[in-house]
């Protein structure tokens, strides 16, 4: 089965902008944080946004797309298919849910282990992102040109999320430390990948997140020719459980993330 990709981009573009309009809506008038389980790798809160976005995407990708298989961050069952939606209806949730204005909407669309399509919103900033597999990247509707491994600068800017105890947590942000002087931690794994994709930052390093937090930023990366070293393993869609599996990556520029890569991996060993 083939998928036309063009197709897909004309369906998910006014289903973005719905989204969007909830997202604003949500966010200006205020909403209720609930907490989730302990034992979910999820983030901890959610809110209703997060909800009625992904029901929203889940209900019309459906009845669009029947024969793609679904994976939500706020969706318990996931039937995996040969091509399977990823959707993170508000990344930075918590962000979100107190009125901080870093947060994102994440589609991604893969054909087994391999990312085919992204759209990427981060709605207050009035900034979405697109992108095809091997039909480069777009913004706003404006292709962006892959970027270019220019010399360092002697202040570098890395950014970091991650999932874990603040004791590990502090380990991380130590090492960053080491390799930049100005980490940064703003609480969105997507955003962090656009900064990265765009040269706003020189690296993000991303712990322990799940495949929705990673699932649309990293073809935008690769058509970019932003750098990728997955510390984990990477996403394996042929694994029932990949909804409970964690990922640990590197992107932006090659020389910092592989050198910002093995300092993180004897901790994350410990």
């Amino acid at each position: 089965m083939t998928l036309d990709l063009k197709s897909v981009h004309r369906e998910v573009t006014p289903l973005m902008a719905r989204a969007e309009k909830l997202a604003v809506k949500y966010f200006y008038q205020g909403i209720k944080k609930e907490f989730k389980p302990r034992e979910s790798i999820s983030t901890s809160v959610v809110t209703q946004a997060d909800r009625d976005i992904e029901k929203l995407f889940k209900t019309e990708l459906k009845q669009k797309f029947p024969q793609v298989g679904f994976v939500g961050e706020e969706t318990a069952k996931v039937n995996l298919k040969e091509y399977n939606w990823v959707i993170d209806p508000i990344d930075g949730t918590y962000n979100f849910a107190n009125r901080v204005p870093v947060f994102a909407i994440s589609l991604g669309l893969w054909h087994f282990n391999q990312p085919v399509y992204t759209m990427i919103s981060l709605p207050i900033q009035k900034e979405v992102f697109y992108a095809t597999a091997s039909g480069g990247v777009f913004k706003n509707n404006h292709p962006i040109k892959p970027r270019r491994q220019a010399k360092l600068p002697r202040q570098l800017f890395a950014t970091y999320t991650g999932v874990g105890a603040n004791s590990l947590k502090l380990k991380l942000f130590e090492a960053i430390g080491q390799v930049a002087v100005f980490p940064r931690y703003y609480g969105c794994t997507v955003s962090d990948g656009v900064m990265a994709v765009m040269g706003r930052s020189h690296v993000a390093l991303m712990v322990n997140q799940g495949i929705w937090d990673i699932g649309g930023i990293l073809l935008l990366a690769y058509e970019t020719d932003t750098y990728v070293e997955f510390i984990s393993p990477p996403p394996d869609f042929s694994r029932k459980n990949i909804k409970d599996t964690e990922f640990t990556l590197v992107m932006g520029h090659k020389e910092l993330a592989q050198k910002l890569a093995r300092k993180i991996r004897p901790i994350l060993a410990q």
